[in-house]
């Protein structure tokens, strides 16, 4: 916890010495997100898009905070934008991909999941959020993902919400 306050600490002094400083606004929401001051994390990462609307990594580590706060359709946006800036990060469709879902459009969902494995082939993450979405509809592909995720990361196999119809082996 005091790493990430003086963590704050340093960004803040950084931005006091220039205002212009997108990456520390990006270093201290991160700083702040992990000591759960969210609104004031919100408020840097908007600053830095007020900042450079262009940046990525804002784009993308705001909508993944509104992700985490299930303001799913301000993190669609951000996320749909991170990705037209940053078409190659597998974080941005997995991320996104658990908006999509979240709102109960899980064709949207599939497609960010399948584009997350197919830029990260050991995504677990992306393997288990697929296999646990294709379970009643592609049971075979879903064992598939579950087990390459279990290779990847034996610890998977003790997660709660391995669907019944998907065995482990």
């Amino acid at each position: 916890m005091q790493n990430y306050e003086n963590a704050v600490a340093d960004f803040t002094e950084a931005i006091r010495l220039d205002s212009s400083d997108t990456v520390a606004y990006n270093g201290r929401a991160a700083a702040l997100r992990a000591l759960q001051r969210n609104a004031d994390a919100l408020a840097d990462l908007s600053r830095a898009l007020e900042l450079d609307p262009k940046s990525a990594s804002a784009h993308h580590e705001r909508g993944a905070l509104y992700q985490e706060l299930e303001r799913h359709r301000e993190a669609l946006v951000d996320l749909s934008r991170a990705i037209e800036l940053d078409p190659e990060n597998p974080v941005s469709f997995y991320v996104r991909a658990l908006s999509h879902r979240a709102i109960g459009d899980t064709t949207a969902a599939l497609a960010d999941l399948n584009e997350t494995v197919r830029l990260d082939a050991d995504s677990v993450p992306g393997l288990f959020e697929r296999a646990v979405l294709l379970a009643d509809t592609d049971p075979h592909q879903a064992t598939q993902d579950l087990q390459a995720a279990v290779r990847l990361d034996p610890s998977v196999a003790t997660n709660t919400r391995i669907p019944a119809n998907i065995p482990l082996r």
